[in-house]
Order: C-alpha cells, then sequence, then structure tokens
C-alpha cells in the first residue's frame, strides 16, 4: 500500500461576492493542465435551499513525480447561497452569480503508488531505509514542490476572485 505524506493540510480560502462559475471551472482546469496534473472529479452535488443553490465539488488531481512517487491534491470547492444575477458590462447584459465560495485543499506526497516494494518483509524494510536515509533530500525536494504547487494555485484562485470582484464592481 503506498504511503501518503501531508505537505499541506486544509489550506482554506473564502470569498464572498460575484462570480462566474463557468469561468473559474476553466481558470481550476487550466491551472492543473498546464502544470501536467492529471484530474479526476470525486464527487458533484448540488442542492437547491431557500437561500439559494449549494454546490460542491471534489477533485483529485495528481502528477507522477518519479517512477516511486507522485503529487495528489484533494481539493473540495463549495459554493454556498448561490444567486445568479443579470449585470451590465459595456452595455452587454451578463448572467453571473452571487455566492460564497470555500475552497480546502489538502496535498500529498505519495512514494510506492504501485505498492511495488511491499511484497514481503524484506523489501518494505529496504524501502523504509531508502525513505529514510537516502531518499530524504529529494523527498524534500519533491515536498517542497508540491507546496509551492498549492501556492501558486491558491494565488490564482485568489487573483481570479479579486479581478471578478474588481471588474464586476466597477460597471
Amino acid at each position: 500500500m503506498a504511503e501518503e505524506m501531508i505537505v499541506v493540510d486544509h489550506k482554506t480560502l473564502d470569498y464572498q461576492g460575484l462570480v462566474d462559475i463557468p469561468e473559474f471551472y476553466k481558470v481550476v482546469d487550466g491551472y492543473f493542465k498546464r502544470r501536467g496534473y492529471d484530474k479526476k472529479e470525486a464527487l458533484t452535488a448540488e442542492n437547491v435551499t431557500e437561500t439559494g443553490k449549494y454546490m460542491e465539488v471534489r477533485l483529485e488531481p495528481w502528477k507522477t513525480l518519479t517512477d516511486y512517487a507522485q503529487s495528489k491534491f484533494v481539493i473540495r470547492i463549495q459554493f454556498f447561497d448561490t444567486k445568479e444575477v443579470e449585470i451590465e458590462i459595456d452595455k452587454v447584459k451578463k448572467r453571473i452569480h452571487q455566492a460564497h465560495v470555500k475552497i480546502v485543499t489538502d496535498a500529498y506526497l505519495v512514494t510506492d503508488y504501485e505498492g511495488r516494494w511491499e511484497e514481503n518483509a524484506f523489501s518494505f524494510f529496504i524501502r523504509t531505509l531508502m525513505d529514510r536515509y537516502f531518499l530524504r533530500s529529494l523527498t524534500n525536494k519533491q515536498r517542497a514542490e508540491i507546496a509551492e504547487d498549492v501556492e501558486r494555485f491558491y494565488q490564482l484562485i485568489g487573483s481570479f476572485l479579486n479581478i471578478q470582484k474588481y471588474r464586476m464592481s466597477t460597471y
């Protein structure tokens, strides 16, 4: 069984305001495609409430770093009290959403993701020695790379939401 080392634990971003949800998804997908990640949509849920629509998406992007290590994210995106509103930009009416957005991200470094080193006790022992003493610097470098990917993702999403806020409030 693969070992998952937590690199980022429950990093959260909260935003309340206007957001173009289809454009938001394009930004998220584009980021992971550019960074070389494959993506699985683990959960999609939608519920209509009295205060608006609730939507939740759980994405699980991953990227193979080496034959032995893999980067894995678990991203939970929630839209609370989502209402469709109509605004006018350059005398053109556009439908977007007013929502409370919450994004929670966990990131992991997964080693021996194919389970090759767990066939017997001796190979498991050798793998443990390699991880602890010989591959430590490589593992630390991979952890730093994953943490940087998370930070860039949050900077991109934060910038997108702030631009949305600015664009919508000036018209």
